[in-house]
């Protein structure tokens, strides 16, 4: 096989698996929307009992990704620039278990600086030091 048709095929690879990724994470954040209106629902029914149920579905959506991949999520979802801890209470909010670290803020900024590093995030400082993180464009005009 000629090396342009190997290019060829490498680049058509490549397109799929971006759009493929693009999609899973389409359906995942659609899921931790559906999330929200199901907890929503169920505390204003009243159904108490069903909060079992609902972290089991939590656990589900979010079990999957590592936690460098649920801020990723957090970011694509959100949408705009977030400070860390604008992060760590989303992700506490989607019910992302943060339990097993003990110190949750520091473990969400190291997985910031890895993203980073990877070209996943990128950091917008702030005149007072801070910084905020948003998901790095690709060349195809998805986020990361």
């Amino acid at each position: 096989m000629p090396t342009r048709a190997y290019e060829t095929a490498l680049s058509q690879s490549l397109r799929d698996v971006a759009d493929l990724l693009f999609k899973r994470d389409s359906l995942s954040a659609e899921l931790v929307r559906k999330l929200a209106v199901i907890r929503s629902t169920a505390a204003l029914s009243g159904e108490g009992w069903k909060e079992e149920y609902i972290r089991d579905v939590a656990r589900r959506i979010f079990q999957p990704p590592t936690l460098p991949g649920a801020i990723c999520l957090v970011l694509r979802v959100v949408s705009r620039p977030l400070s860390p801890v604008e992060i760590r209470d989303t992700l506490l909010e989607w019910g992302y278990d943060l339990r097993k670290y003990s110190f949750a803020m520091s473990v969400v900024h190291s997985c910031l600086k890895k993203l980073i590093r990877r070209g996943t995030v990128v950091a917008t400082a702030l005149r007072d030091g801070s910084k905020l993180y948003s998901l790095a464009e690709v060349s195809d005009g998805h986020k990361a």
